[in-house]
């Protein structure tokens, strides 16, 4: 059983052939992927390395909403973040194109919009958090800007790769936005988890 610590770096270097990160990216992790972090003595075992991870608004009440499903220090370490919680505004540019491209990457969709996904308007079929954090990456993106969101979430995993290599504004949002899962990284180094309901933690 090891105690060593993911490293963001081979992680990334995992998605290298199709997406390369600079080291000013920001990094959004959502609630799926913070609950995935195992600790131990007291220490998350995730090493991010020169990156800062940043959080919204949103997700840190999402957190301390569920932190019983969080270990302590991981909780601590985002509460105590050099980053405050961001709190991005939502186009209704931004929300247009996300909703699309839910739907035509047939992502999972909030449950309270899931049944009217055809004909909602003025609502968010991911949810507003999911929704705040790509719409966040789509602004930097078309600055010239990379983020890259942390999520083992379906719904933002699917719909941001579609607006990556399908939105009319790909060539902006291809090189400059990316997610990906933590979970097969941590089942892979920490076989103890899998199949096991967060907090991660090694005694």
């Amino acid at each position: 059983m090891t105690n060593q610590p993911l490293k963001l770096e081979r992680i990334l270097a995992h998605y290298r052939r199709g997406f390369r990160a600079r080291a000013d990216a920001h990094i959004l992790v959502d609630l799926c992927s913070i609950k995935r972090i195992p600790s131990y003595q007291e220490t998350p075992l995730l090493d991010w390395g020169e990156y800062i991870p940043m959080i919204t608004g949103c997700v840190h009440r999402q957190m301390r909403e569920y932190s019983h499903l969080v270990p302590p220090s991981v909780f601590d370490f985002f509460n105590e973040t050099k980053n405050e919680p961001i709190f991005p505004p939502v186009s209704e540019r931004n929300r247009n194109l996300i909703n699309e491209a839910a739907r035509l990457s047939e992502a999972r969709l909030h449950p309270q919009y899931a049944k009217k996904s055809e004909s909602a308007d003025n609502v968010d079929l991911l949810g507003f958090p999911d929704t705040q954090m790509i719409s966040y990456a789509m602004d930097r993106a078309r600055e010239d800007e990379q983020t890259i969101i942390v999520s083992d979430d379906g719904g933002i995993l699917k719909t941001l790769s579609h607006l990556r290599k399908k939105s009319p504004e790909r060539k902006a949002f291809h090189p400059n936005m990316f997610s990906f899962g933590i979970r097969n990284f941590v089942e892979e180094i920490y076989p103890q988890f899998r199949g096991q309901v967060s907090p991660y933690i090694i005694p």
